[in-house]
């Protein structure tokens, strides 16, 4: 069975590729740059963990685990490109937003 860590991971990454389309691409840990398709891509990188939090009293652990997504568009017109750029993110934190069962 996956850690808890990797099911999270897979389950945000299965959220992420419902905005995949053919102009638009999603990858997790992709290691060679690819050419940006015209509606722009998005990486999911897997992160590190940091070293857990102690409370003492009662005794309680936190832990905290930093995963990075990086979005890139590109168009020659800088207008064009923003608001791709921003139409982009407004779809993801829409699905990150909605998904409270990512945990």
């Amino acid at each position: 069975m996956p850690s808890k860590r990797e099911q999270v991971l897979d389950r945000l990454t299965s959220k992420l590729k419902t905005l995949e389309s053919a102009t638009l691409k999603v990858y997790r840990n992709l290691d060679k740059p690819q050419q940006v398709p015209t509606n722009g891509m998005i990486v999911l990188r897997d992160g590190a963990s940091a070293e857990p939090e102690m409370l003492l009293s009662p005794l309680t652990y936190i832990y905290e685990h930093l995963a990075v997504v990086e979005i890139m568009v590109q168009n020659p017109d800088p207008a064009i490109r923003d608001s791709t750029l921003d139409a982009l993110l407004v779809s993801i934190g829409s699905v990150i937003c909605i998904s409270s069962d990512l945990i």
